[in-house]
Order: structure tokens, then C-alpha cells, then sequence
């Protein structure tokens, strides 16, 4: 499925204060879900994404993160957090909810089967 930019930088401001968790939350079944719950936020929220902006056709901004919470969490978490202090760079990804508009094409020479439309950010 495909984003377009328009849509990404309809209502950019939406995205500030978003919770930045380790990767996409899942329910003990898989499924994915809000990073905005309680025990979310508690179990695997590093910190939140603030001064969001466009730039080109790219969401950027900041990420704000609790260093003492990823040292308490370990693992994975503290593996990000020392990558990140060394410069490294650490990929991140959006997650949001949106309505999906049944439309075929190429883009960038992949296909895709639907454009996301109306954005809801989640994290």
C-alpha cells in the first residue's frame, strides 16, 4: 500500500508527542497494537517525538528518550540506546491508523493495491 506525501504532511503537527516505543507493540496474540496503552507505555516506551516537520517528502523531528528507562529495561533497549550514543544511525518507522482507498498502481516501480488516506498517528 502506498503513503503519499500529502497525506503524510496533512495535519504534521498530529505527530508531536507520539510515543516512541522499541518496535510495534503486539497483544500476547501478535496482533498489533496502540502504543498508547498504560502497560505500552510502561513496558516498552523509550520516549515521545516532538518539533515534528516535513522535510521534502520525509516526516523528521526529535526523539526524545528516557535514557534511565532504557538502562532499567536492558536488552534491546539499551543495545538501541548505545547504538545511538555511538552515532550509529537506528531506523525507525511510524505507525498510525488511516482509512485505505482501493487503488492499483506503480510507484517508484513497486506496486501497490491501496493509498492510505486520513492519517491517524500512534506512534
Amino acid at each position: 500500500e502506498l503513503v503519499v506525501v500529502e497525506e503524510l504532511a496533512a495535519f504534521v503537527a498530529a505527530w508531536d508527542g507520539r510515543p516512541v516505543p522499541l518496535r510495534h507493540p503486539q497483544d500476547a496474540a501478535g496482533n498489533y497494537v496502540t502504543a498508547n496503552a498504560p502497560a505500552v507505555i510502561e513496558d516498552q516506551v523509550l520516549g515521545q517525538f516532538f518539533s515534528a516537520r516535513m522535510e521534502g517528502d520525509r516526516l523528521a523531528g526529535e526523539l526524545w528518550l528516557d535514557v534511565e528507562k532504557a538502562q532499567r529495561l536492558g536488552g534491546d533497549a539499551l543495545m538501541t540506546l548505545n547504538r545511538l550514543e555511538r552515532g550509529e544511525v537506528v531506523e525507525v518507522s511510524t505507525a498510525y491508523f488511516c482509512d485505505i482507498e482501493a487503488a492499483a498502481g506503480i510507484f517508484n516501480g513497486e506496486a501497490y493495491s491501496g493509498i492510505h488516506r486520513n492519517l491517524r498517528p500512534d506512534h
